[in-house]
């Protein structure tokens, strides 16, 4: 189901995440359900590297320009549908 509640316990719900290519495939449709949403951040457990290499891609490829290094602007801050349980 794109965007549903899934038809039986054992279907399925899909959703674009923000931008294409990506795509969240999950068992409610209620994001404030889905693991992404209850998972704690940890900074430290970040490759700090491999966050810089995919971000700088991402961000040349969907607004086709590269970070400069003193970029202190805007940034991307998904939202779920519901804030508190």
């Amino acid at each position: 189901m794109h965007m549903k509640q899934p038809a039986s316990e054992n279907g399925l719900t899909f959703r674009r995440v923000y931008h294409y290519p990506f795509w969240q495939i999950e068992r409610t449709e209620k994001r404030w359900e889905w693991d992404v949403a209850r998972t704690v951040f940890d900074p430290e457990s970040v490759d700090q590297k491999e966050a810089n290499r995919f971000y700088n891609y991402w961000r040349k490829r969907l607004f086709n320009r590269s970070v400069p290094e003193d970029d202190d602007g805007f940034i991307y801050m998904p939202l779920q549908g519901r804030l508190l349980n």
